[in-house]
């Protein structure tokens, strides 16, 4: 009997995610989040809980952020309630996520996104759909100063490239979890 055939999931920042050389104090801290879900959720009408507009908002165990109207990402298990009243599109090997943080993360995210992000403007749990150096992405700010921004798994390479360069003055570590 032959063993069985075992697929290991690859994550879109798997093998680019190294060290950029030794700084003691990092201005920008980078780390890849996984998600065990996602998933692009196209409403049929209103669904209760879910505000339509560019914000994250938690349910059920996910964060579903507002990409559109009547247009959400969720990251997690969608609610059956939701479900029920939308069209659930499988994202999860599509994006890639990253998390920067650090007194250098808006210095050096302002370097490719041409949208105000500070805090007057862009408050916590607030969401873009905007491109950064020509590449599509989604940012949204999470709780003190700490930015995710979700690619597409084709730009991951890319995104990495400008992300290295643009943090190179500051300083930037990589965390791993």
């Amino acid at each position: 009997m032959a063993d069985p055939i075992v697929l290991t999931v690859e994550t879109a920042f798997a093998d680019l995610l190294k060290p950029a050389g030794d700084t003691r104090d990092p201005g920008v801290t980078v780390r890849e989040v996984t998600a065990s879900q996602i998933a692009t959720i196209l409403a049929r009408g209103a669904i209760a809980g879910l505000a339509d507009g560019p914000k994250r908002m938690s349910r059920d165990g996910a964060d579903y952020l507002g990409i559109g109207p009547g247009k959400w990402l969720a990251f997690g298990p969608v609610a059956p309630a939701i479900a029920a009243s939308a069209s659930v599109v499988d994202q999860s090997g599509g994006y890639g996520v990253l998390e920067i943080s650090g007194r250098d993360a808006v210095a050096t995210l302002q370097k490719g996104i041409g949208i105000d992000l500070h805090p007057r403007e862009f408050a916590p749990d607030a969401v873009a759909v905007t491109t950064v150096a020509h590449m599509g992405v989604i940012v949204w700010r999470g709780e003190g100063d700490a930015w995710r921004l979700a690619v597409f798994r084709s730009n991951a390479a890319s995104f990495w490239h400008w992300l290295e360069a643009s943090a190179a003055a500051f300083g930037m570590r990589v965390a791993k979890d």
